[in-house]
């Protein structure tokens, strides 16, 4: 269309006006007007070839009144380039939504010190937090030597929530040393059902600097073979300033480590909003290396006790006060 328009027949000076309307009769109007919201039938680049070949003609037929009819027409040719050329002056803001599955709250937080683990939910499941120190026991070419290790408050922690064919486990990782602490349901068909730790085991390896002149060089495994540590209501958490020393033993039932708790408080079921339960006290502490009763609040205890006891000599007093006048009065009597 565009070189039919612009190439059939070259205009001839006798018939120019003719020649001019014929031109205007054959520029469509999608070129002529375009619309500026869809930019027009033809592409801004149409356009300018119009532009650029009508220019050239209005050189050569700048006189008479073809000349001006081009120029007319040359004129809205260009307004409507510019306008298709225009981006629109507010482009459409795309909305930034939020997709469903994006967590929009974020993880529970675990209190302060604490060793936690998180469901995929970003609930925790597991919460724990105690000191633990662990004597090592090996062979060197001087004898036995022992060690002293320290679980950090910066160990990594990893670990699983407890479902119904997997137990939660807790895993804590330090340069060399890696401890794991496996819980366990007991009875889990009854009412008032219970947690316990099912095993806990220290991997370490002999070929640190820590073990000086150590003669069995490699990984070494230990775990507890102790049932009922840390026996805990269901939906309760555990908790014992002091409990007993766990020994540990290697793949030949030999002890080898001594692992020694304290402040422990542990929770791995039934954790709501990321915080404790009401604790379960041990009933026993260890000072000294000797099991003593766990401190308690006697008060309420002992103020019942003293109250039967005053009753109870008042009781024996009046007795013995009757008993008296009982006598003398027989006594009398029997005098008369």
């Amino acid at each position: 269309m565009l070189d039919r328009l612009v190439n059939n027949g070259e205009p001839r000076e006798e018939d120019g006006y003719q020649h001019a309307r014929i031109v205007i009769l054959h520029l469509p109007h999608q070129i002529l007007l375009p619309n500026p919201s869809s930019r027009g039938e033809r592409g801004a680049e149409d356009i300018a070839l119009v532009w650029e070949k009508l220019s050239a003609r209005a050189m050569v037929d700048s006189t008479g009144l073809a000349g001006t009819v081009v120029a007319i027409v040359l004129m809205v040719i260009k307004s409507c380039s510019s306008q298709t050329a225009q981006p629109p002056s507010n482009p459409p803001v795309t909305p930034n939504f939020v997709s469903p599955t994006e967590d929009v709250l974020g993880k529970e937080v675990a209190p302060d010190f604490t060793f936690a683990v998180w469901n995929e939910n970003q609930k925790i499941c597991i919460l724990a937090k105690f000191s633990a120190s662990f004597k090592i026991t090996y062979p060197s070419l001087g004898g036995e030597q022992h060690i002293s290790v320290n679980v950090p408050e910066d160990a990594k922690v990893k670990g699983r929530c407890g479902t119904f064919d997997r137990e939660p486990l807790l895993e804590l990782s330090w340069p060399g040393f890696r401890l794991f602490m496996s819980f366990t349901v007991v009875n889990p068909k009854e009412k008032q059902d219970t947690w316990e730790l099912l095993s806990m085991e220290l991997l370490y390896d002999t070929a640190s600097p820590l073990f000086d002149g150590a003669t069995q060089v490699g990984k070494q495994t230990v775990r507890s073979l102790e049932d009922g540590l840390f026996y805990t209501q269901y939906g309760k958490s555990y908790f014992c300033p002091s409990p007993d020393v766990i020994p540990m033993y290697n793949h030949k039932e030999e002890k080898q480590v001594l692992a020694r708790m304290k402040d422990v408080h542990l929770q791995v079921y039934a954790v709501e909003m990321g915080k404790f339960s009401q604790f379960q006290r041990c009933s026993l502490v260890r000072i000294g290396g000797l099991p003593e009763p766990f401190a308690q609040d006697e008060t309420v205890p002992i103020a019942v006790g003293s109250t039967l006891a005053v009753m109870a000599v008042l009781v024996v007093i009046g007795y013995a006060l009757w008993r008296n006048l009982a006598t003398r009065r027989t006594d009398y009597d029997t005098v008369e």
